[in-house]
């Protein structure tokens, strides 16, 4: 962690999706893609469906998975900066009837 003007700043990298909320987004555009696709589908369905999944995902749902990187640092931190195995469920996007 770095100091700068006062602010907390964590470096991050893409080696740890644990620590990117966005990883929570992409897995679930994936299910979705997943759950409506066919096996004839072709790259424009495949495209339309990606865009389709991002739309479906609530507002409130992303800010929850920002939200949970407060207790995800803090188990990353106290097992001594190794990958976390807290998973955010997608469960709650089954409860708003998105997937």
């Amino acid at each position: 962690m770095n100091q700068r003007d006062h602010n907390k700043h964590y470096f991050n990298t893409p080696s740890s999706p644990d620590l990117l909320p966005i990883e929570s987004c992409w897995r679930a555009v994936k299910q979705y893609i997943a759950k409506h696709s066919r096996h004839d589908s072709t790259m424009d369905d495949s495209r339309c469906l990606a865009i389709e999944g991002w739309e479906r995902i609530p507002q409130e749902t992303i800010n929850k998975w920002v939200d949970s990187m407060v207790w995800r640092m803090e188990d990353v931190l106290v097992g001594g900066g190794r990958r976390t195995d807290l998973v955010i469920p997608i469960c709650d996007l089954a409860f708003y009837g998105v997937y």
